[in-house]
């Protein structure tokens, strides 16, 4: 309704109401175009200027940096790696070897994950490395999960860092991944202080499991493993000895100065060896001579050492909280293993932190993710496990959006999981979420670089439809089977008397309501053997003997269309 006499007029002229302003329709939509092509010019800039060929190269105080990320997240990471590093030099009072000091360190900064390993080759399982043979630093951002990635960041540097010490040295494994894990936990406050220390909540997962099976592993153990047979449980006893070493104040002045001087360390000798992957010669220690060096430096012996750490980890570390499964999980993904327990392993911890009560939208996508794909990528690509489970995916994506309403990636997630081939496939749904993703974020590259992915499989979805479409009409129309059928009956009752059908007949007895979930089938019709003629013997439940017709898969839709499936 028109307010006053002035909008009245307006009315009469067709005008209409635009952001409080009245104009005409066609300079509304004039203004509407010209926006929208302009929005889309600025996301066309935005998409080249993030292309890893068009990426920036700034000169930082310390580093020479290479990267595609927006200008906010490659400013923040900056920042952070300066932070970083003046924090670690301090704290540890390291020299720059001369043969650094001229020089700055290269540093790698990925827009996601696709341009990280599109550019660098390595496993998909990687995600994130410093190469030691040449003092670089390789990191992708990820979208889903920034904080992972800050994560990743940390870790990975502190390798960089380490190098720096004596980039002609290599660490012992357990020490360079232990240390790198504590300063993975790490953290920049609101005062711009570096904040180390916190708990590595996934690691503790298996150290907690090993300890109530009453199975700890010993810290000799740990400490005498060689790189190559190092993994990630491992990695989880090398943090928490780390820990424990630089939180203890009886361990921690003595532990420091026997971790920033090994490479001059005259009680262990060291030898010159060609290290794999091309890198050039480091000087290396053998793991044995190390405990001794270390054992002399905090004053106590290894075993007095394990027995104090596992009374810490017992004082230290409280009850797994629901995120402590969630990180397992997905520390089980980023190491595979040949038998694809990495996979079952990690479900096992995601249903634990759902358990738990685990409130975590990412938690919930990314175990969606595993059960739409039936596995993840591995060091030699995509390995399938286990059959997708494409409704408990759809479930738990639903709960992930409930939980953060507003956040893309989880819409595209959801548009994956219905263009995937099961009965949930839905090519308009996918479309209506993946609508929902690139509206959420319109300006971010990624997000629409994902968006048109999904989109190009929408035609594949119409086509599988087609097919199943087609293939059940014909089916429908050359059915041979001969289904035996009897209405329920409670015991003491007389049956009823057996019917014999087609597949079509049936059918349309459970579409007028005649045939109910609980009545009884018997698949009889065998079809020959086209070698010998003989009769073949069946194989399904319903061939085998008589179920209730809820049990066959075959009247599944039917059912559930005519609102007799199990439960209604």
């Amino acid at each position: 309704m028109p307010q006053d006499k002035k909008e009245e007029e307006y009315l009469r002229k067709g005008w209409v109401r635009f952001e409080d302003r009245w104009m005409s329709k066609t300079r509304r939509e004039t203004t509407l175009k010209k926006r929208k092509e302009e929005e889309a010019a600025e996301l066309k800039k935005l998409q080249s200027d993030q292309r890893w060929r068009n990426r920036k190269k700034i000169d930082s105080r310390y580093f020479d940096v290479e990267s595609n990320l927006p200008e906010d997240q490659l400013d923040e990471w900056v920042d952070a790696l300066e932070t970083y590093y003046k924090y670690f030099r301090e704290f540890w009072g390291i020299t720059i070897s001369p043969k650094l000091a001229k020089k700055k360190m290269k540093v790698f900064l990925y827009r996601n994950s696709k341009d990280f390993h599109d550019q660098t080759e390595v496993a998909q399982n990687i995600g994130g490395f410093f190469n030691w043979g040449v003092g670089e630093l390789h990191i992708p951002f990820d979208d889903a999960d920034p904080a992972k990635a800050k994560a990743v960041l940390f870790h990975e540097f502190n390798h960089l860092l380490t190098y720096l010490i004596e980039p002609d040295f290599m660490y012992p494994i357990w020490l360079n991944e232990g240390m790198a894990e504590y300063y993975g936990t790490a953290y920049i406050d609101e005062k711009g202080d570096f904040i180390v220390g916190g708990q590595q909540d996934g690691r503790l997962v298996s150290i907690t499991k090993h300890k109530k099976e009453g199975k700890l592993w010993s810290i000799p153990q740990v400490l005498l493993t060689e790189r190559g047979t190092f993994n990630a449980t491992h990695y989880a006893y090398a943090w928490s000895f780390c820990h424990f070493l630089m939180q203890s104040e009886k361990y921690s002045k003595g532990f420091r100065a026997f971790f920033g001087n090994l490479h001059n360390n005259r009680d262990i000798p060291q030898s010159d060896v060609i290290y794999d992957y091309g890198r050039p010669t480091k000087k290396m220690v053998a793991l044995s001579d190390v405990i001794p060096a270390l054992e002399k430096r905090v004053g106590a012996s290894i075993e007095e050492l394990e027995a104090e750490w596992r009374h810490w980890i017992d004082q230290a570390y409280g009850d797994l909280n629901p995120r402590a499964y969630y990180l397992a999980a997905r520390i089980e993904l980023m190491s595979p293993k040949e038998d694809g327990s990495h996979v079952t392993n990690a479900i096992e911890f995601y249903e634990k932190a759902i358990e738990l009560g685990v409130n975590s939208a990412n938690c919930y996508r990314d175990y969606a993710e595993v059960l739409r794909r039936g596995g993840m990528d591995t060091a030699d690509g995509f390995a399938a496990v286990i059959d997708p489970d494409i409704e408990r995916a759809w479930g738990l994506i639903q709960e992930a959006i409930k939980i953060d309403p507003i956040n893309p990636i989880l819409y595209l997630e959801a548009a994956g999981i219905r263009i995937a081939e099961s009965p949930l496939l839905d090519p308009d749904q996918a479309i209506a979420n993946a609508e929902t993703a690139k509206a959420l974020d319109p300006k971010n590259p990624s997000i629409q670089e994902l968006y048109q992915q999904i989109m190009t499989k929408v035609e594949e979805g119409r086509d599988t439809l087609r097919r199943n479409a087609e293939e059940a009409a014909r089916l429908a129309a050359h059915d041979p089977r001969v289904w035996h059928w009897q209405a329920f009956f409670y015991e003491g009752e007389e049956p009823s008397e057996v019917v014999q059908m087609s597949t079509s007949e049936l059918k349309e007895l459970i579409s007028a309501g005649v045939v109910q979930t609980k009545d009884w089938i018997y698949q009889a019709y065998r079809p020959e053997d086209p070698q010998t003629g003989e009769l073949l013997e069946g194989t399904e439940p319903w061939e085998l003997g008589w179920i209730a017709i809820e049990e066959c898969p075959v009247f599944a839709d039917d059912l559930q269309a005519s609102g007799e499936e199990a439960g209604v």
